[in-house]
């Protein structure tokens, strides 16, 4: 997969709506980017990084919704 795949993969999961307090499809993948650049283990990385099934991205996912008044997913917007 490519940062492109799961641009696509956040955006089909949407059906493309925009989610209000709920960072859009690029900005997510933005700040997931620079999220893994924090991670300690960035080093030991793989592509498999690249998939919202990740346990990575997954673990973002948690830390993003978690932050959000209503705890709202990123990825589909349901709390």
């Amino acid at each position: 997969m490519s940062l492109a795949g799961v641009y696509a993969a956040i955006d089909g999961a949407r059906g493309g709506a925009i989610l209000d307090g709920v960072p859009g499809p690029m900005e997510l993948l933005l700040r997931y980017v620079e999220w893994l650049g924090d991670q300690n283990w960035i080093d030991k990385a793989t592509t498999r990084l690249l998939s919202i099934e990740s346990p990575a991205f997954n673990q973002f996912r948690r830390e993003v919704a978690a932050r959000h008044p209503r705890e709202v997913d990123p990825v589909t917007g349901r709390w």
